[in-house]
């Protein structure tokens, strides 16, 4: 994977601790029969998978306290909720592009109605205006870039993640951007 192992790393953490060998053999097979590289793979074969470090300005989790932002299993048109960090991607895996989409894969936080109290919910990306975000750092605000409201836990128990005023002092707005590339 070249110089792109750092990504698979960021998407699958567990596989950090997998003592993986000596590769020196198979890099030797690589150059003796010619083959091309793993980013030849990605721009000729592959050219439709997004690489985070083309788009994302961060790549991680988004984070309250040992809570994380995860899908729960839901996808399109799903909620999304706080669960129990377990820090090995998967469901708890975000990217924050430059253009202010939070991503799950090709699925993007969307505020399908704009008023408060309404349900996060994934979509397929588009980057329509109900998609964009900021983060706002130091205080840890994920902002809509429209109107002055942020993504919310306190009713995550019954409704999930939801677009509330914007109030830096709720620690239910306050979140962590954690395992940024």
């Amino acid at each position: 994977m070249d110089e792109y192992k750092q990504y698979y790393y960021a998407a699958v953490p567990l596989a950090k601790n997998i003592p993986f060998g000596d590769v020196q053999g198979r890099l030797e097979l690589r150059k003796q029969l010619q083959c091309k590289s793993f980013k030849w793979y990605l721009e000729h074969v592959y050219p439709e998978l997004s690489i985070p470090h083309t788009t994302s300005a961060s790549f991680g989790e988004f984070r309250q306290g040992i809570y994380c932002l995860d899908t729960i299993g839901h996808l399109l048109d799903g909620t999304v909720a706080l669960y129990q960090c377990h820090h090995t991607g998967g469901n708890q895996e975000w990217a924050l592009t430059n253009g202010g989409l939070i991503k799950h894969h090709d699925l993007c936080l969307t505020l399908d109605k704009y008023a408060k109290g309404t349900q996060v919910i994934m979509r397929i990306c588009d980057g329509s205006d109900g998609q964009k975000w900021r983060y706002l750092s130091p205080d840890g605000l994920v902002k809509h870039t429209r109107l002055p409201l942020c993504l919310d836990s306190r009713y995550n128990d019954v409704r999930g993640i939801t677009a509330e005023r914007c109030n830096s002092h709720l620690e239910s707005q306050r979140w962590t951007l954690a395992g940024s590339l």
